[in-house]
């Protein structure tokens, strides 16, 4: 005998055999979900780090586009580029490019290196820097 209760010539839409796909489908969003929220807090606590390490406050940062940047199109599964915007503890502002380039695809040790938008301020802490050509 089967599961399925037919009424009115239709199957009953709660039957086993669809609850088992919805549960499925349900847990599998839950999943992906849960792995975009970690990837995000990932990635802000990775930037806030750097920032905090220099002595300096993050004020904005957004992941680039693999057109943006100032290794726009040139960029490969194991960099990360972000535009940030910091302060110092005088409260000068600073933007610029965050660039991170890992050997394992973002885990391990990360090499760091920043493009300011205006080489000419003068850089904090022992920030590796090059002029970014807009």
């Amino acid at each position: 005998m089967s599961s399925r209760l037919a009424l009115g010539g239709r199957e009953e839409i709660m039957a086993p055999e669809y609850l088992k796909g919805l549960v499925f489908f349900l847990g599998l969003a839950a999943v992906i979900l849960a792995a975009a929220a970690f990837g995000e807090w990932y990635v802000r606590r990775k930037v806030e780090r750097w920032a905090r390490t220099h002595g300096l406050r993050l004020l904005e940062f957004s992941g680039a586009p693999f057109w943006r940047g100032p290794r726009a199109w040139r960029r490969t599964d194991d960099q990360e580029d972000y535009r940030v915007v910091v302060e110092d503890a005088a409260g000068r502002r600073r933007s610029g490019w965050l660039l991170y380039t890992s050997r394992w695809r973002g885990l391990g040790p990360q090499r760091v290196e920043v493009c300011w938008d205006d080489p000419s301020v003068s850089a904090w802490g022992t920030l590796p820097e090059r002029a970014v050509k807009r």
